[in-house]
């Protein structure tokens, strides 16, 4: 789950001095900070520190704390609680070494919550004084005279946004978009590396085979940014540093054709025994000469053909090649849409993934000279075990086209995972369950958009379900000044956004309301309204899928990321789209 979590220690120390009996009281503010971190692992920066006492501590009572948050974040930061950090010290107390006979037990420090939250201010602090938290039983030791103590805090914002979607009435599906890659690799880094000293975004160190079937050369990162045979050789085959926990995935890579080239080939492949020398593998490759698509499974270095798809590629084009193993089922898909499919239980390990480059055959191993702008190259490579979108609510699952890359940094308090559209082929397809009163609710980033036009339908599909014609359909788009727009059909009304420039690479929230009896729509953007408008009554029917990523009829693909999607069959408030906004942290 994409909590938003803080898990932050402080140390706030006193200093205890008695004349016959114990008491306490603050010492000068400690040196020293802390961090804290999500729960996917990614840092937050927040630092407690003690602040000015204001009372004096005794044995059998009470005193306040006070302590400063600061928060160097471009964000504001809610904590919720603030607890006892028992992981530290003995039971959340350390008593300083020349004070051992003074017994930690005697203390207590009562959990404080705020329901509304501490708000901390993005790059600022915030002093919190926690009235009578800590307590010295009565029966403190004498031995506790002088003693520096310190006491260790946590502080938690432990609502999870995917928790306050959960419990909002009317909520039909919800597609976290978390869905993650095993291997990820776009090949970003100087022209000219070796593909062995790269590492890519996610599991993606790579090991060259050389010399496995003749293999006679690496690959070679481009100066646009892909990947690339290196000179004039035969063949690169490489498999990345992921382990698969089933031998069940997808392995993508795009196909930039540069220039056609006699005899070159491009490839992935899947279920790669690391530990045959001969070669056990299934690849999906493409053949230049053949002008083909190629299936294949090999076994000890036997090559058997699963069959082929014949299909010209067009100079400076793209074409996304996918090899899905599922079982026995094995299947090569061009562009998401399936082109060969065969049954075959010849392997059936887990294997690696991987890539190839070259291996052109004419009665003997061709040398092909592939250079940054000739042949072909590969980009945007991805294995993963769950290329289908999950639906975390009902069971409204859907399917990724094209090459949608899963596991970039999400919107969310940087917990969790977004899924990142190229705006060329990629998007997402689920079956519309909305109609008549709903809401639409995502996440976004993105420095495109298209047009600006005041209708939904003319800018980048980001949640759409538009069908050509005046019918009754809906979506939401982005249009090229980065205002978001809204609206339904029969007849054709949007909402354009008040605010303008929201493809400036930040994450923005959007909501959509539509309510049917009287055709209101509501826009909203980061939590406030930006817009209103009148539409038709009817409903909502003529579309059978709603697309993320694109407009629903295949058209104006967007680029960017999206996030947290969920669909409603209710018209959430406008506190309530406040509120999720400032869950999501804002």
């Amino acid at each position: 789950m994409k909590k938003r979590l803080l898990a932050v220690s402080s140390i706030v120390v006193f200093a205890l001095a008695v004349d016959g009996a114990a008491f306490a009281y603050w010492t000068a503010p400690p040196s020293g900070g802390s961090s804290g971190s999500a729960e996917s692992g990614n840092s937050i920066a927040l630092a407690l520190s003690s602040a000015t006492p204001t009372a004096a501590l005794y044995p059998g009572g009470q005193t306040n704390v006070s302590l400063n948050a600061s928060n160097s974040n471009a964000f504001a930061v809610s904590i919720k609680s603030l607890v006892l950090d028992m992981s530290q010290g003995t039971g959340g107390f350390a008593v300083d070494a020349g004070h051992s006979g003074c017994a930690t037990s005697a203390l207590n420090f009562t959990t404080q919550t705020n329901s509304s939250g501490w708000i901390v201010p993005a790059n600022s602090f915030l002093l919190i004084t926690l009235s009578n938290a800590l307590e010295m039983g009565a029966g403190a030791a004498n031995a506790c005279q002088g003693a520096s103590i310190t006491t260790y805090l946590m502080a938690n914002s432990a609502t999870a946004y995917s928790d306050t979607v959960s419990s909002t009435g009317g909520l039909l599906n919800h597609y976290r978009l978390n869905e993650a890659a095993l291997s990820s690799d776009t090949f970003s880094g100087t022209a000219g590396t070796a593909l062995e000293s790269h590492v890519g975004e996610m599991g993606a160190t790579w090991t060259t085979t050389l010399p496995l079937w003749g293999a006679d050369t690496g690959a070679v990162l481009t100066d646009a940014g892909r990947l690339r045979k290196a000179d004039s050789s035969y063949a690169s085959v490489y498999y990345s540093s992921a382990t698969p926990a089933s031998a069940d995935y997808r392995v993508s890579a795009d196909i930039r054709v540069m220039t056609s080239v006699a005899y070159d080939q491009v490839g992935v492949i899947g279920r790669f025994d690391t530990a045959n020398t001969l070669g056990t593998y299934y690849i999906a490759r493409y053949s230049q000469t053949a002008a083909a698509f190629f299936l294949f499974r090999v076994v000890n270095g036997e090559w058997v053909s699963l069959g082929q798809y014949g299909q010209a590629l067009v100079d400076g084009s793209t074409y996304r090649l996918s090899l899905d193993l599922s079982g026995t089922t094995i299947r090569l898909l061009v562009d998401g849409v399936e082109r060969v499919s065969a049954v075959d239980s010849a392997i059936s390990g887990t294997g690696r993934v991987g890539t190839v480059l070259g291996m052109g055959w004419n009665g003997a191993p061709v040398h092909t000279d592939i250079t940054n702008t000739t042949g072909m190259h590969l980009d945007n490579f991805q294995a993963s075990n769950t290329p289908v979108v999950v639906d975390s609510k009902g069971s409204n699952t859907g399917e990724y086209f094209g090459g949608v890359l899963l596991g970039h940094n999400g919107a969310v308090a940087q917990a969790g995972t977004a899924v990142l559209f190229d705006g060329v082929d990629d998007y997402a397809s689920i079956s519309r369950q909305i109609a008549d009163d709903f809401s639409i609710e995502f996440w976004f980033k993105s420095t495109q958009g298209r047009n600006t036009q005041p209708d939904w339908w003319s800018g980048a599909g980001m949640v759409d379900a538009e069908v050509a014609g005046s019918l009754n359909d809906f979506g939401v788009s982005l249009r090229s000044d980065g205002k978001v727009v809204a609206g339904t059909g029969n007849p054709d009304v949007s909402v354009v956004s008040t605010g303008t420039g929201y493809n400036n690479t930040a994450w923005h929230h959007v909501v959509f309301t539509r309510t049917k009896a009287t055709g209101a729509l509501k826009l909203y953007v980061d939590g406030v309204s930006a817009g209103t408008a009148t539409g038709n009554t009817n409903s909502l029917t003529t579309p059978t899928s709603i697309n993320f990523g694109r407009m629903a009829n295949g058209s104006n693909h967007f680029e960017g990321s999206l996030d947290e999607v969920a669909l409603y069959n209710s018209v959430l408030s406008a506190a309530t789209v406040t509120a999720h906004f400032s869950a999501g942290g804002s």
